[in-house]
């Protein structure tokens, strides 16, 4: 995926996917079409999940971990 090359660590948030929608649209202004929110963000964290090898099912969060010492 575009923009994603430089994720080197990816974390399962399945389990707390509803915690994580509700913060995300407290935010309304933040979000033109709330109503499909939900559907493009499993799409996002499902294809994060599919490159960490994760089962069919599960989403995950991308991040790009670095050691600053």
């Amino acid at each position: 995926m575009q923009g994603y090359e430089r994720v080197n660590r990816y974390v399962d948030v399945t389990d707390t996917w509803d915690r994580k929608m509700a913060a995300l649209l407290a935010h309304a202004s933040q979000h033109e079409y709330p109503d499909g929110l939900d559907e493009r963000m499993r799409m996002w964290n499902g294809a994060n999940a599919a490159a960490a090898g994760m089962p069919a099912g599960r989403v995950a969060e991308g991040f790009w971990v670095f050691d600053t010492a």
